[in-house]
């Protein structure tokens, strides 16, 4: 159906003078083809006594109307605004859109237009209107419900935003489709009934969902879960690494055979897939019934995460967390959890937007002082209005780089704020710091006291530093250094030293720290002088807390199989922790040396029983390790050198039934591995002879079966000669 001014209610709350100046000026813009004069006008109007409306809260609704429509106008390219004027339907559409209070704001109060770091010269929110423009041209309706005024605008923003994965299944789709897709399956009553009540931001998960409208019809007819059971969606699928023939799934062309015959969804479904095919497939079904969802990718891995309220996110297939493929400011999953707390209440998020707009007309006019004013407001009414910190922030930069005499922005207070505010999202705060750091530390030795000050204020709050927050954050300020592998290694202290009394991130700064230190004699020295020097500065006279912090440096050591640290970490372990090795029964060893000595053990899981102080010694004299209740536990050595074998000695614990039936194999690179025994009688020692020439470097030692329990042991002595 087409639409006139006449089938809405044109700015319906404003006052009848504000309603018949508001027509005129756009009537005006129309008729030169001139936005900028509509831009201008509204301008003008706003600058009036604009210093007085700064100290109240904006109750007028002619001016909270006036800023929305300059703000949108503002936003989009004049060259586009032309556009439309021109265009059939376009003064339509323009007025149905500026005179829709509810419906504009709620749209600038979406992630708009973003302006980000390093990107700044785009224009997101030109390519949105134009595409929402396109969309109530062909389904006027839009504009009708509140629903569809959301739907329409998170389609458009979906887009044509950035932070959004391209999907080849997804390409054949336009803006268009994916709307009249979710509008008919939400009149037809195909979505779950939260959909109504989600917002535009909210929304922009579901209109940009990686796969096609035929591939999420598939899903709501044939995957239907209750909505806290989504994250099961992506077991409808068989977890498949190659077909029966031996063709593996990561060849191109996988489902190539089947790609006319089903949809996309159906191909999966039908043909199985490893962590990428099943992690979209429970995300693409979580969206197909109106539920946020989306792929999450963490190290060697894909799983998703779905909304099940506002803010709660759970996981599906290991998620919610990782590399997100939608996002609003930054594929990190910190920034959507960010996002979710700040934009919980859209009453604080509007007042805050519309200060940030006034800010707009001031820096326009040239009032800075007002629009300084204006921007203390925005951050006042959402302190984490990440939007109003990147512009406040760029505004400051200009300001300064614009005096002629020296700079008079007080940038450390400046950073005293950002940091308070932004405790709980660290990976954020330093980004955000990272656009004015150089105006508080102009070397290298400034900036890592400045870093060291932040990462101690935030070393309990990363969400999952061994990969998804600290550890990127750790190498961009490597990088900002350029220095190379010693600047690595003064990072490397300096996270040590700013996290050691942090429970949570302490390992984390092990794992990563110990990373970058060099093989060589002096490299390790550096390393292991670090690790004794950083826990004796940790929880210190706390036995308990000592031990565990220990606990947590050596699991993380091992979990990069770093033989100096978990060697080093275990040594200072028992001797600052006094702990006790188990008494051993004696055993008859292999000819040989012991070459178990100085290597590193994992375990597949911890428990409450285990103590990873104890862990070093299972390889050499004895020592103890205690699994988490799990199916196939195992215990796994990696010996200092490449080795050939001619036994190895295994001595259980008590409760010797929980071990068998036992598998004993052994691999040298970690990933083939060759099994040697497997051994079913209870016993406390087991000698297992090796007569086959194998070259070794990991020995894996665990149950072999299907029972849920757990599993520990207290010796594993490899026997043999070293090969290099």
């Amino acid at each position: 159906m087409d639409i006139s001014l006449a089938d809405v209610s044109f700015c319906g709350d404003c006052s009848e003078s504000y309603r018949q100046w508001i027509v005129v000026q756009i009537d005006k813009a129309a008729a030169s083809g001139q936005a900028k004069s509509l831009q201008k006008s509204l301008a003008t109007r706003l600058a009036t006594n604009s210093s007085a409306t700064l100290k109240t809260q904006i109750v007028d609704v002619d001016l909270s109307m006036a800023l929305a429509q300059h703000e949108l106008i503002r936003s989009v390219t004049s060259e586009e605004i032309d556009r439309i004027l021109a265009a059939p339907k376009g003064i339509a559409f323009l007025k149905t859109f500026l005179g829709n209070r509810g419906w504009l704001e709620e749209t600038l109060c979406s992630a708009w237009d973003v302006k980000i770091p390093g990107n700044n010269e785009q224009n997101h929110a030109t390519p949105a209107l134009k595409t929402l423009f396109k969309i109530w041209s062909h389904n006027p309706e839009c504009a009708q419900h509140p629903v569809l005024r959301r739907l329409s605008t998170a389609t458009a923003l979906a887009f044509t935003q950035p932070f959004q994965k391209k999907s080849a299944h997804k390409s054949k789709e336009t803006s268009l489709a994916r709307y009249q897709f979710f509008r008919d399956s939400w009149a037809a009553g195909r979505l779950h009934r939260s959909f109504d009540e989600l917002n535009i931001v909210e929304m922009r998960y579901l209109a940009a969902a990686q796969w096609d409208n035929d591939s999420l019809k598939w899903l709501q007819e044939n995957i239907r879960l209750p909505l806290k059971k989504m994250g099961s969606a992506c077991w409808a699928a068989e977890y498949r690494g190659g077909t029966i023939f031996g063709g593996s799934i990561h060849a191109p062309g996988f489902y190539e055979p089947w790609a006319k015959a089903m949809t996309y969804a159906e191909n999966i479904y039908r043909h199985g897939g490893v962590c990428g095919s099943l992690s979209h497939l429970g995300a693409m079904s979580c969206s197909a019934r109106g539920i946020p969802g989306v792929t999450v990718g963490q190290p060697g891995h894909c799983a998703y995460g779905f909304r099940v309220a506002r803010g709660e996110w759970l996981g599906g297939f290991g998620g919610p967390h990782g590399g997100t493929g939608i996002a609003l400011y930054g594929f990190n999953s910190t920034y959507r959890d960010m996002a979710d707390e700040a934009l919980v209440d859209f009453a604080s998020t509007r007042k805050s937007r519309q200060h940030a707009w006034q800010a707009h007309v001031a820096m326009d006019t040239g009032s800075n002082q007002i629009a300084s004013e204006a921007w203390d407001l925005s951050l006042n009414a959402t302190p984490l209005a990440y939007e109003s910190w990147l512009e406040v922030t760029l505004f400051k930069l200009t300001q300064s780089d614009n005096l002629t005499q020296g700079d008079n922005v007080d940038w450390n207070s400046w950073n005293n704020r950002l940091v308070d505010t932004f405790q709980k999202h660290p990976y954020v705060a330093f980004e955000l710091l990272a656009l004015y750091e150089d105006r508080i530390a102009s070397d290298a030795e400034e900036k890592i006291r400045l870093w060291a000050s932040i990462h101690k204020k935030v070393a309990d709050h990363w969400l999952n530093p061994t990969w998804n927050d600290l550890a990127p954050t750790l190498h961009r300020q490597v990088q900002k250094l350029e220095m190379k592998t010693e600047g690595s290694m003064r990072i490397a202290e300096m996270i040590l030293d700013a996290t050691s009394q942090s429970e949570k991130t302490f390992a984390a700064a092990v794992g990563w720290a110990q990373k970058v230190f060099p093989e060589n004699e002096s490299g390790q020295k550096r390393w292991a002088a670090l690790l004794a020097r950083s826990l004796s500065n940790g929880v210190s006279g706390d036995q308990k807390a000592q031990t565990k912090l220990y606990n947590q440096a050596i699991l993380a050591a091992a979990s990069v199989e770093s033989h100096e640290s978990f060697q080093t970490l275990s040594r200072q372990a028992i001797k600052v922790c006094s702990i006790q090795p188990p008494q051993l029964p004696e055993f008859q060893p292999f000819p040989g040396e012991n070459l178990s000595r100085g290597g590193v053990l994992r375990i597949s899981s911890t428990s409450g029983w285990d103590n990873p102080c104890l862990h070093a010694g299972i390889l050499d004299q004895g020592g103890a390790c205690h699994t988490g209740r799990e199916v196939r536990p195992y215990v796994e050595a990696r010996l200092p050198k490449l080795s050939r074998l001619t036994g190895i000695v295994i001595i259980n614990t008590g409760n010797r039934w929980r071990v068998v039936p036992l598998k004993v194999s052994v691999s040298e690179d970690g990933n083939d591995w060759t099994d040697v025994a497997r051994l079913t009688e209870r016993q406390t020692v087991y000698r297992i002879p090796i007569s086959r020439r194998m070259r070794t470097r990991y020995i894996r030692v665990g149950r072999d079966d299907d029972r849920e329990e757990h599993f520990h042991l207290q010796l594993i002595n490899a026997f043999g000669r070293r090969l290099e």
